[in-house]
């Protein structure tokens, strides 16, 4: 895969999920869509969240599946997405999520995820690893 494709599954990896996060948090995603989150995050993946908190996969698939309809409001948005660096099968990628939750005022976070090559993924890649960081309002 070239940087071009990279850059462009990259991109549609990162939206596909939060697309599928949107709608599993409205209620509008089936249980068979679940199956696509645990596809794409490795077995060692982590988050660490604007708290601090680092989450390991089963707690990030936990979390979410409990979380089914939850909030039928829920906006999610995916903005400036970039591809920062390649080296091998590991690819660096930076964009901004904004959230609207629960009613309250939308919040943003910048986050950075590591990606790797994995040909049987959706868009060829797994999350590594993410790091969240609080955008001002």
């Amino acid at each position: 895969m070239n940087d071009d494709a990279l850059r462009w599954s990259g991109e549609c990896e990162i939206l596909d999920l939060h697309a599928f996060f949107q709608d599993w948090f409205r209620g509008d995603a089936e249980d068979a869509a679940f199956s696509r989150l645990e596809a794409t995050l490795a077995d060692d993946f982590v988050i660490v969240t604007p708290q601090a908190r680092s989450v390991e996969r089963s707690g990030i698939i936990e979390g979410v599946r409990s979380q089914h309809g939850c909030d039928p409001r829920a906006e999610l948005a995916i903005r400036r997405v970039r591809l920062r660096s390649v080296r091998e099968s590991i690819a660096v990628f930076t964009y901004e999520e904004w959230q609207g939750r629960y009613g309250r005022p939308t919040t943003g976070r910048l986050s950075t995820v590591v990606f790797a090559r994995r040909d049987e993924a959706p868009h060829g890649l797994v999350w590594l690893h993410v790091h969240e960081t609080w955008l001002p309002e």
